[in-house]
């Protein structure tokens, strides 16, 4: 409404959440982003993204800009990307499942300060998820933040654990963003972001959840 009334297109990244849990154009978004690398794919092989228009206008405009650039995916990689996408529900319902478990768990475990994820009570914007996610699902992301060595708790983390800076994957992901995906920014400019020292991101795969918490458990006990 804000936007509407100043005139300006509304833009929503919803790469978290993919069109199974929330669909922006419902909402009045303009137009919506998603990366395919991450849900859509699932499998940490294709690279790709989308952008979906409200209306024949906004979409003549980004495809003029498409083809003035190039931005065209290989032949290939859509057709690997297409057959992944048929589980991709599955995917993110199983996801979805895991990630409360997980988070629920977290919540309680002396070693985390602060558990952000949209299924739980505790988070300060619960209601407008529940309201704007299918299902009563909220996705597989979430952070944490450990009162410990994050460089330890990296190091001492076990499979089914991955450790690297994608997200969205079959895999569960697990990521320190201040020494990986944020690591060359300057320590005050993190912090304005909310991005502590400490501060964990996990996606979460399709693994039985119960071997992603025994891991956690593990490792955040060692610090």
């Amino acid at each position: 409404e804000i936007a509407k009334a100043k005139g300006i297109i509304h833009v929503c990244d919803s790469t978290f959440a993919t069109p199974y849990l929330c669909r922006p154009l419902d909402h009045g978004v303009d137009l919506t982003i998603q990366s395919l690398t991450k849900y859509y794919d699932g499998l940490n092989i294709g690279l790709g993204g989308a952008l979906v228009s409200r209306n024949k206008e906004l979409y003549e405009r980004t495809k003029l800009v498409q083809n003035m650039h190039g931005n065209i995916m290989t032949p290939m990689t859509a057709f690997g990307i297409l057959q992944s996408m048929k589980t991709m529900g599955l995917r993110i319902r199983q996801q979805s499942s895991s990630a409360m478990a997980i988070a629920t768990f977290l919540e309680s475990h002396p070693r985390c300060s602060r558990v952000m994820y949209p299924g739980l009570a505790s988070h300060p914007q619960k209601e407008l998820a529940d309201r704007q996610h299918r299902d009563g699902l909220h996705g597989g992301m979430m952070f944490f933040d450990v009162d410990g060595d994050p460089v330890k708790l990296m190091d001492n983390i076990r499979r089914p654990w991955t450790l690297c800076e994608n997200l969205g994957a079959s895999e569960s992901i697990i990521t320190a963003c201040a020494v990986m995906t944020h690591a060359n920014m300057l320590k005050e400019d993190r912090e304005a972001i909310g991005i502590t020292d400490g501060f964990i991101r996990i996606s979460v795969g399709i693994e039985d959840p119960a071997d992603l918490i025994r891991s956690l458990d593990e490792a955040l006990n060692s610090l």
